[in-house]
Parts: structure tokens; C-alpha cells; sequence
């Protein structure tokens, strides 16, 4: 997509948002630590996100989405692989034919755009949307990327240990892997707005699976060895018997 190659910087310089002297404080910030430079100019307190928003919209002619008002696909993470979209803060919302629609929360920065054309070969539309929206949409599309290090630290762990049962001892619980792998559960959770958790003992696994939008979707499968250990966990911090394995049990946790 040909974009109207003018620089957010002196876009908000025109509108009589921000100064030149702002503008180059916030460069020279930017030129150390590599951060984006909305996000700094908001980070002084120099422009508002709806400030940006509307400038980058009008101004700028490239349409705002409302990521929460859409169903996303897990399809389009093979489009836009779960680094580069974390990377440059960029969510896939559709294809048609060779166009990539695609959400970003700094639509201009040509780098990004770059990177997500030759990545996925197709011409790229970029589409506006709050940091915020896009960081839910990232976890909807591509899952927790803090639950599966600790699935691969876990497994890890037991790829060294010989055991006999699937059950895991009350003792690992406090095994820092367990502890992260279902705090990052209820962090997903609330980024995805999900109304419910699903923890399910399969055959093979332990599934997570939550409703997001109305839509019960999966979002992890853990290996049947660590379910043990996961379900004791929930039920440490929902403070229920850990020892009662046979009857339901109601438990809270704030």
C-alpha cells in the first residue's frame, strides 16, 4: 500500500500539537534506546493516544479498527509469526487475495511495514489500533508466550528425572516453573477479556481453553505429566484440599 510518506513527528508538528524542540528531545530519546516515538511523545505527557489516533487517521488517511469488535482467526498467525508481531506491536486482522490487512498501533513505521511484507510475501494495509487492543489480539492469535517457556522449562526439568506415576508429588509445587506457567493463565486470561478458564484433563494432555467473544478457544495443551502438578496449584491458590481428588470443590482466588 503507498502510504503518504510524511513522518508522524512533524504530522503532529503541523497540527500545532507538539513543538520542534519536543519533537527533537523525543528523537534524541529515541535514537538511545530504539523505542518508538509515539510511544515516548506519550510518555512525556507531550500528545494523548486519541491525539495520535486521530492523526494518524485523518491526517494520515489510514482507517482505525476496533480489534475487540472482530473475530480474529488463528489462521492468520501463519501470515505473521508470533516475533515479528510481538516485536513491532502488529496484529493480522485479513487477508484478500494478496492484501495483508494489518493492525498496528504506529502504522507508519516503515520499518515494520517492511518487515511484515517480505515475511509474508503479500502486499501490506496497515490498519490503526490502541497499544492496548493490539497486545489482546496478540495473546488471542498466538497464545501465552510466558506459558510455554515454562512448559519448555518443565519439560526440561523432567527430560532428566525417570518416574514411574504421572502423579507429581505435593512437594514440586513449589517448583517455579508451575508457579509461572499458571500465573501467566489468569495474565492471559484478563489480556484476551476471556469471561471463563477451562482446565481439562485429556488422554494425552491437560487443555486450557477459554471463552473469549462467546467462543470457547484453545489456547494451551500441557503435557500430561505436569497436569498433576498444575491442577494442585489451582487448587493451592483457590484454597481447597489439595488431598480431595474425588468430590468438586469451590474454591476463590483474588
Amino acid at each position: 500500500m503507498a502510504i503518504k510518506r510524511k513522518y508522524l513527528g512533524e504530522t503532529l508538528i503541523d497540527a500545532g500539537i507538539i513543538t520542534r524542540q519536543q519533537l527533537s528531545e523525543c528523537l534524541a530519546i529515541q535514537k538511545k534506546t530504539g523505542e518508538r516515538l509515539g510511544r515516548i511523545l506519550k510518555n512525556k505527557g507531550y500528545v494523548t493516544e486519541r491525539q495520535l489516533m486521530e492523526i494518524m487517521e485523518f491526517q494520515l488517511g489510514i482507517p482505525f479498527v476496533n480489534l475487540d469488535a472482530i473475530n480474529l482467526s488463528h489462521m492468520l498467525s501463519k501470515h505473521i509469526p508470533a516475533t515479528l508481531a510481538r516485536k513491532h506491536k502488529m496484529v493480522p486482522v485479513r487477508v484478500e487475495g494478496k492484501k495483508l490487512f494489518l493492525a498496528m498501533d504506529d502504522p507508519v513505521d516503515f520499518i515494520a511495514l517492511e518487515d511484515a511484507r517480505v515475511v509474508s510475501g503479500l502486499d501490506v494495509y496497515p490498519m490503526l489500533a490502541t497499544e492496548q487492543a493490539i497486545e489482546t489480539a496478540i495473546t488471542r492469535i498466538y497464545g501465552n508466550e510466558y506459558a510455554e517457556t515454562a512448559i519448555k522449562e518443565l519439560s526440561a526439568e523432567n527430560a532428566n528425572e525417570e518416574k514411574k506415576e504421572q502423579e507429581a508429588p505435593v512437594s514440586d509445587i513449589s517448583n517455579a516453573p508451575i508457579v509461572r506457567l499458571v500465573n501467566s493463565l489468569f495474565e492471559q486470561a484478563v489480556k484476551a477479556k476471556a469471561s471463563d478458564i477451562h482446565v481439562e484433563p485429556t488422554e494425552n494432555d491437560l487443555r486450557v481453553r477459554m471463552r473469549i467473544d462467546g467462543q470457547l478457544l484453545t489456547v494451551l495443551n500441557i503435557p500430561k505429566k505436569a497436569q498433576s502438578a498444575v491442577l494442585t496449584r489451582l487448587k493451592i491458590i483457590g484454597n481447597m484440599d489439595i488431598a480431595e481428588k474425588r468430590l468438586p470443590q469451590d474454591g476463590r482466588y483474588k
